[in-house]
């Protein structure tokens, strides 16, 4: 690669693409199952929300995993929401004690081929 004049790292300027999709939708679990609610053939990073809706049931999880090994998990209090921002996973699980629901948006990014 030469460098331009405008340039001196040698570094690319033009603009490496990525794709953003959204994933947005209602949730519902129970009984100590994990249900996923994003899959992916490649790993991807993104941002989102979640919310819990108040009820009586305890806390929930938003486990975000790797090839089906944990890499992070978030609590979310009863009758709360939490934005995140995470790298390197290819699906997302939730989890509960109780039958519980909520809503999850998720704006994964990946490159596109």
């Amino acid at each position: 690669m030469v460098p331009d004049n405008n340039n001196n790292s040698g570094c690319r300027q033009d603009p490496v693409p990525f794709a953003q999709d959204c994933l947005e939708c209602e949730w519902r679990i129970g009984d100590e199952q994990a249900t996923t609610v994003y899959s992916s053939n490649e790993l991807v990073y993104g941002s989102g929300v979640i919310t819990c809706q108040p009820s009586e049931t305890g806390d929930i999880r938003l486990q975000f995993l790797c090839n089906d090994t944990l890499v992070s998990t978030l609590r979310v209090a009863n009758g709360q929401s939490a934005m995140f921002t995470i790298v390197g996973i290819d699906q997302i699980q939730i989890l509960g004690r109780t039958e519980t629901l909520g809503h999850l948006m998720f704006f994964p990014r990946y490159s596109p081929m």
